[in-house]
């Protein structure tokens, strides 16, 4: 749903994926379309999650099976007057 990726992304949202950096824009630019081709009809396998809060951040810790690949995944976030917003995440997988 990219409405609500957008809304929840903050304006200087950086999203970490095999060794490069995208600015909000540039992910939901090209990369979102092709994560959202990717999810589509796949059932994510929660395998780990740790949530921690500090404050106005937190972040969310943890790693699915979708497929035959392993997901790992950190969202950085923070409490902003609309409600908690991502400002960071990072994405790694293995087959």
């Amino acid at each position: 749903d990219r409405a609500a990726v957008e809304a929840l992304l903050t304006p200087d949202a950086v999203i970490l994926e095999g060794g490069n950096h995208e600015s909000r824009t540039e992910y939901l630019s090209h990369h979102f379309a092709r994560d959202a081709a990717y999810l589509a009809g796949k059932t994510a396998e929660s395998v780990f999650r740790r949530t921690t809060v500090a404050g106005d951040a937190a972040w969310v810790a943890s790693t699915q099976r979708i497929g035959d690949a392993e997901m790992a995944e950190l969202l950085v976030m923070k409490q902003t007057p609309d409600g908690w917003r991502v400002a960071a995440v990072h994405w790694s997988s293995a087959r």
